[in-house]
């Protein structure tokens, strides 16, 4: 009889997920700086949330599968005559379906966040990408200012209080981004 030292690996079980081009830079930049890989950190996550998230189940649902609903909840509401029509109108300029854009806004309000459609939330990234770039460069002018030995006291009080605006908008501008990528993926009330 002829054994064999190799054994056959079972495949192990895998999750799949499809982040935004952006979760997934972020994720990338995460797992870099705490000097793991990306399925390291994933996997910490996931260990990280099942410990904090016991689940109790009755006997008869542990041999169910949890399946996920899809949005299903409907309700029908009645316009005043001509807001179909500025409905519409605000929907198409923020680049959404009339229904799209009542239910975004209605998730908003239920969720206390901040409603910007997703052309305007990459707007406001692409603009606080710019402002966090103005600061940089503020304080690269800033150091030069040092290294050359410029000692005019006005021009320094003033740049670090320009600064210091800049980093207040940077602040501001992330503080709003974050409510409003919250408010797009917020779990229904």
């Amino acid at each position: 009889m002829r054994t064999s030292s190799a054994r056959a690996i079972a495949p192990r079980p895998s999750i799949t997920a499809w982040p935004s081009s952006e979760q997934k830079g972020r994720f990338a930049a995460l797992a870099e700086s705490r000097g793991v890989s990306e399925s390291k950190l994933l996997g910490l996550l996931i260990e990280t949330v099942l410990a904090e998230n016991p689940v109790r189940r009755s006997a008869s649902a542990r041999s169910k599968p949890v399946e996920l609903e899809e949005a299903s909840d409907r309700l029908t509401i009645r316009l005043r005559p001509g807001d179909s029509t500025a409905l519409e109108r605000r929907a198409t300029a923020r680049g959404l379906k009339p229904s799209s854009y009542l239910a975004a806004l209605t998730r908003a309000h239920l969720g206390a966040g901040s409603v910007l459609a997703p052309r305007e939330l990459q707007a406001l990234e692409r603009s606080l990408a710019q402002v966090s770039a103005t600061n940089r460069l503020l304080q690269q002018i800033e150091s030069g200012l040092r290294e050359q030995g410029v000692a005019d006291r006005a021009l320094l009080t003033e740049l670090r209080q320009v600064k210091a605006a800049v980093i207040d908008a940077v602040e501001a501008s992330r503080a709003l981004v974050k409510s409003a990528v919250e408010s797009w993926e917020a779990p229904s009330v």
